[in-house]
């Protein structure tokens, strides 16, 4: 069941995006964030989930320019000849927020593959944050799930 995604102003960009292939059902996460305070305050910071607790386990690697919407990868997270995977994941970030906020779509293509785009939702039991794809269409995270039987 393909969850129905708001579309988003641009300028508002901030979030948490899961991208998810449709044929594998394999998925990653990031948070988009402006800094608030600090020597990068207005920047936008472009983070990938690399842990279980999706509120802190994330691993910051490019800036978001404001402007042009492109995503710079950082030079430690870049490749050396090749692209790295930070720099598909800007890639593929990049598709999913021009396919979500310029067409109002839910999925996009890269390379032939297909991509469904997941806003991040809320337990409806007991409010976390959800961003796996099947607790994100159900609206109950796992441990929830386990209370209603699901």
């Amino acid at each position: 069941m393909a969850k129905e995604i708001k579309k988003v102003d641009f300028n508002a960009r901030e979030g948490i995006w899961t991208l998810q292939n449709v044929e594998t059902g394999e998925h990653r996460t990031f948070r988009i964030m402006r800094k608030r305070r600090g020597n990068l305050e207005g920047k936008f910071l472009v983070s990938l989930l690399r842990g279980s607790d999706n509120t802190e386990d994330y691993t910051a690697f490019a800036f978001m320019d404001e402007n042009a919407g492109s995503i710079h990868v950082w030079r430690r997270m870049r490749g050396n000849g090749k692209k790295s995977a930070y720099e598909v994941y800007a890639i593929m970030l990049r598709a999913a927020l021009d396919a979500t906020v310029n067409d109002g779509a839910d999925t996009f293509e890269i390379a032939g593959r297909q991509y469904r785009v997941i806003l991040a939702d809320f337990c409806r039991r007991c409010g976390r944050t959800l961003t796996n794809p099947e607790s994100c269409d159900l609206h109950v995270g796992p441990e929830c799930r386990k209370h209603y039987n699901i």
